[in-house]
């Protein structure tokens, strides 16, 4: 996953994350993890060889944190569909953002989507927000 601020010219994160915290200031969070081979970071590592997975408890929340002064207000959000050997397209899902990271109520709702159609494996899904 990764987010643009200029159409699609820049995509952020620019570097793949190697861990849930690293490179620094990235910050990958998430709900649960599947388990360690499913970390959260790997939703943002620019690989098509893995993916983050949650564990079974509804919902499911992922959140990257930029750092400070690396704030961005984005208008495009993609991934890429990794469909083999089961359906991991997105369906439902909401984009929020928060310049605290609390979300506590403070976050902005910049993009929701339901009812999304299955993707080929491997697709790459771009959304306008």
């Amino acid at each position: 996953m990764d987010f643009s601020a200029d159409g699609g010219a820049t995509w952020v994160p620019a570097a793949a994350m190697t861990a849930n915290n690293a490179p620094s200031p990235l910050v990958a969070l998430a709900d649960s993890e599947y388990s360690a081979s499913y970390s959260a970071y790997l939703a943002f590592n620019n690989s098509t060889a893995d993916r983050w997975t949650s564990a079974s408890t509804l919902p499911h929340w992922i959140q990257i944190d930029l750092g400070v002064g690396n704030e961005i207000i984005p208008n495009r959000f993609r991934y890429v569909n990794l469909n083999s050997g089961g359906d991991y397209t997105l369906k439902d899902f909401t984009i929020q953002g928060s310049n605290a990271g609390t979300f506590s109520g403070e976050q902005v709702t910049l993009l929701t989507k339901t009812g999304e159609l299955t993707q080929p494996n491997l697709t790459t899904i771009t959304y306008t927000i």
